[in-house]
């Protein structure tokens, strides 16, 4: 069983790419997200947990935010940036 976190850049519709921390084991099914502006490495810990339990988690930093591309304007970019980010990953 693997929960190694993994960085992964999520793309979103006008190019700018959101960086995350990606906690799972190769089984994992049920997709966790959070958005957070307070850098996502601090959650290693929640996500580790959770991934042990079968869920992939990805904690995204917002747009200019930790390693996340963009200009960071708080309760603004989420509303367009969340959706994007869930299409992505249903992709995956």
């Amino acid at each position: 069983m693997n929960t190694l976190p993994e960085i992964i850049r999520i793309p979103m519709r006008d190019g700018v790419f959101l960086s995350a921390l990606l906690c799972r084991q190769d089984s994992a099914a049920t997709v966790l997200l959070q958005m957070t502006p307070y850098i996502a490495d601090r959650y290693h810990p929640q996500a580790q947990s959770l991934a042990k339990r079968g869920y992939a988690v990805v904690i995204a930093d917002v747009r200019g935010r930790g390693d996340s591309g963009g200009d960071f304007d708080p309760f603004v970019q989420e509303a367009a940036d969340t959706p994007d980010a869930i299409d992505w990953l249903a992709g995956q």
